[in-house]
């Protein structure tokens, strides 16, 4: 059985399951080289919404040790690491992190990455970077720490375990399922309805979350005034006449 499979869930949305759970879903190299093979794919066919997803209960325990050596080598590890986050930031997709059970490590900056994580009652979340004697990579915890919010200090500084009650006030966590054992089912629901929004203007949205501070507000505008004359907004408004 793969370690990585790709399901097909509806026309333009998949899902990317993590599928090692003797190992709490620990993220190897190859199980890296593995999202990202699968990830391009996904994105190539015209995929609208992919969900992330480990299996049995636990997210991911985060970077294989097995696949670490201890010294400057494991640098490769990084830029694997980096290359998938940079990928998911970068797609027109839409990203869902379906986190049951732990979240730790490579696990919860793979989630991190994501536009938008659904946890269920169980998740917790770790960044154990100092109790492995590294500081956390230095540009990846630029990015996240905005994430992180109040908890910043317990999760880089301490290398503390919190739990989802825990999140709240943060931007770690965007939807919560209390109701049900696992988020997988509200992270499918979300995943069809973000696949039914108007496509340009989604893709453009995502990019200026993820970029408003990068380019100047003109820039934005004139992005706005394209969306303002599409023929996909055009139809949208005559449809919202037809029902009032």
């Amino acid at each position: 059985m793969s370690e990585i499979s790709t399901l097909a869930i509806a026309p333009d949305v998949v899902v990317l399951k993590i599928d090692r759970v003797e190992k709490r879903n620990a993220l190897s190299r190859a199980m890296l080289n593995s999202l990202m093979t699968e990830f391009r794919a996904a994105e190539h066919s015209g995929v609208r919404a992919l969900i992330f997803w480990g299996n049995g209960q636990c997210f991911s325990a985060g970077a294989d040790f097995h696949d670490l050596c201890g010294d400057a080598s494991d640098m490769e590890y990084d830029n694997l690491m980096r290359q998938l986050v940079l990928a998911i930031q970068q797609s027109t997709m839409t990203c869902i992190a379906a986190i049951d059970g732990p979240c730790m490590g490579a696990g919860l900056d793979l989630a991190l990455a994501c536009d938008v994580r659904v946890a269920s009652l169980h998740a917790k979340f770790a960044l154990p970077a100092v109790k492995m004697g590294i500081l956390y990579n230095p540009e990846r915890a630029v990015e996240i720490m905005g994430l992180l919010g109040n908890l910043t200090e317990r999760l880089l500084l301490l290398g503390e375990t919190v739990s989802i009650e825990e999140t709240v006030g943060t931007r770690l966590v965007t939807h919560k399922e209390y109701v049900k054992n696992s988020a997988f089912d509200m992270a499918v629901a979300l995943a069809k309805a973000s696949a039914e929004l108007p496509e340009e203007a989604q893709i453009i949205t995502k990019k200026f979350i993820r970029e408003s501070d990068k380019h100047p507000n003109t820039y934005w505008m004139q992005l706005r005034e394209k969306l303002l004359v599409s023929e996909e907004r055009r139809q949208i408004i005559q449809r919202k006449k037809g029902v009032m």
